[in-house]
């Protein structure tokens, strides 16, 4: 990829992302956050929401499916986004409360949030 396709698919996601954010319900906003930027285990945001820990995994995978057809839905596609990042290893994912972030589990020895 071009640098410059590889920054007018970076405000593409950007835009897209936005969006798609907007239409989550706040509890399902959390839900990502605690996933992705804060690294809780399902287990644990299962306790702390006081949620049924197998319900929680299913409501998970309909997010992200509902994102990733949003996505396709605003003609980003998912080996776009893996180029990406693939190209830019440096670029860092945004979460759902419009913070940038690594994922917890990219970075090295990361026991998840209050390890040691």
């Amino acid at each position: 990829m071009l640098i410059v396709q590889v920054w007018l698919l970076q405000q593409k996601t950007q835009r897209a992302l936005e969006k798609l954010r907007s239409t989550l319900a706040a509890e399902d906003r959390i839900i990502l956050n605690m996933f992705y930027k804060d690294g809780f285990k399902v287990a644990q945001i299962a306790r702390a929401l006081h949620l049924d820990q197998k319900s929680l995994y299913r409501r998970i995978d309909k997010i992200l499916r509902n994102l990733r057809n949003g996505f396709e839905d605003e003609g980003i596609r998912a080996e776009d986004v893996r180029e990406l990042f693939r190209q830019n290893p440096g670029i860092t994912r945004a979460t759902f409360d419009g913070e940038p972030q690594t994922h917890p589990a990219s970075r090295k020895n990361s026991k998840g949030p209050g390890s040691p």
